[in-house]
């Protein structure tokens, strides 16, 4: 079995997602990858709990909206393509009627992207934490 080492920078942590280590890391010889916080595997499938709290937001009927599933996004609930080394996508989604929404941050809702309570089972140290489904 092989092993891969990814190192950190000073300015963040280090991160590689599977595909990166899947292509890259067998032409470049045996690696390790330390189970440590320094480490950050992206082949993440559960989202992240970006808030416990929903958020109240303005939407237009009839525009198109791209709702963040993974919680990575710095600009929720919508998405900034943090998503992308994930094997989580965007919901995009339009609204019939222009009105204000609550949208998901905990992306457990059963109702995508709208609110629907579960955000009452986390806790704020559950926030920037990925959580199963």
């Amino acid at each position: 079995m092989r092993e891969y080492q990814v190192r950190a920078h000073s300015n963040g942590p280090a991160r590689a997602s599977v595909a990166w280590l899947n292509f890259f890391a067998p032409r470049m010889g045996e690696y390790t990858v330390p189970n440590s916080p320094g480490f950050q595997a992206l082949n993440m499938t559960s989202p992240v709990v970006a808030n416990n709290l929903p958020k109240r937001v303005h939407l237009e009927a009839g525009k198109a909206y791209f709702f963040c599933v993974c919680g990575r996004s710095a600009t929720q609930p919508f998405c900034d393509g943090s998503h992308k080394d994930t094997d989580l996508k965007p919901l995009r989604f339009t609204v019939e009627e222009s009105g204000d929404f609550w949208l998901c941050c905990c992306k457990h809702t059963e109702n995508r992207p709208f609110c629907d309570g579960h955000h009452n089972q986390f806790t704020p140290a559950d926030v920037g934490q990925e959580r199963a489904l």
